[in-house]
């Protein structure tokens, strides 16, 4: 009797187990990417950056949208607070508000640095 009931379990799942589809690698790394990025998202993050120097720590709130469309706020350090950039599309601008001016940052411009920050055109 002890012997029938493995053999009894296998027969029952045996259709279960081969009635199951399972994922293949593309779905299943999909899956993945779905579950890592979203549509939209709000953050606060800081960045230290390490200089020749000095290291600074720098504190900005962001709201992104897609792949196409982003905001973020400088919080700190107090030099930088209230500095906000939109990026849309490939276009990125940006308002100082120690200026009170908005500036346009071309594509060539994104790949140097920004606020002593080197930036790439994906950033």
């Amino acid at each position: 009797m002890n012997s029938i009931l493995p053999v009894l379990l296998i027969m029952l799942l045996l259709p279960v187990i081969l009635i199951c589809e399972l994922p293949d690698g593309i779905s299943l790394l999909k899956k993945i990417d779905d579950n890592m990025y979203s549509d939209s998202m709000e953050m606060e993050m800081t960045m230290i950056v390490y200089g020749r120097r000095a290291t600074r720590e720098m504190t900005s709130h962001f709201w992104i949208k897609g792949e196409d469309k982003s905001f973020s706020e400088y919080l700190s350090p107090p030099r930088e607070k209230g500095t906000k950039m939109l990026k849309i599309k490939d276009t990125l601008w940006m308002y100082d508000p120690g200026s009170d001016r908005q500036i346009t940052i071309s594509g060539n411009m994104m790949r140097q640095s920004l606020m002593k920050i080197i930036w790439k055109n994906q950033s």
